[in-house]
């Protein structure tokens, strides 16, 4: 269960989560999130940590109001399989500065926009999910609710529960 903002600590938790289930060969790995985003550098690599795992990784934005704003949303976008909670949000993935505000038109946040748009049709691609609305939620801060997305085909299933979602599972 990740709850916070995405920091060097929540890999470090991601990381460590994911080696012990490859050591118990566990069946799957399932990662409860809640985000308001990260910084780039630690959600790029959680992204590489969940397509590296060699057991299948389940994100699951919960419980009901959670959201996979910003980074959470790479992480939903990477998952084996992507599951939301009824009334939760994913999107507003635009970078921003860590500091500061940016001019109008900064050339530096639209190059670092049009990169990870490439990494959110990239993973998109990946999991047979629409790359161009996953790009969206970067070029254009697109957010959408659970049923949004699943309508979208970016996600895979809204569950009420885990319960309800390890029984789809």
């Amino acid at each position: 269960v990740w709850r916070e903002a995405l920091l060097p600590i929540a890999e470090s938790y991601l990381t460590r989560a994911l080696s012990q289930a490859a050591a118990d060969r566990a069946p799957v790995v399932l990662l409860e999130l809640d985000t308001p985003g990260g910084l780039v550098s630690t959600v790029r690599r959680m992204v590489s940590a969940l397509l590296e795992s060699p057991v299948p990784v389940v994100v699951y934005v919960t419980p009901s109001g959670a959201s996979a704003a910003s980074g959470g949303a790479f992480l939903l976008l990477a998952a084996d399989v992507a599951a939301m909670a009824p009334v939760s949000d994913v999107g507003a993935a635009h970078p921003v500065p860590a500091i500061g505000k940016a001019a109008e038109e900064d050339p530096a946040l639209d190059k670092a926009a049009h990169e990870l748009a490439a990494l959110a049709r990239s993973l998109a691609g990946r999991h047979g999910r629409p790359e161009a609305s996953a790009a969206a939620l970067v070029l254009e801060s697109a957010s959408h609710s659970a049923e949004e997305a699943l309508s979208l085909g970016l996600i895979d299933r809204i569950a009420a529960d885990r319960e309800e979602l390890l029984a789809w599972l």
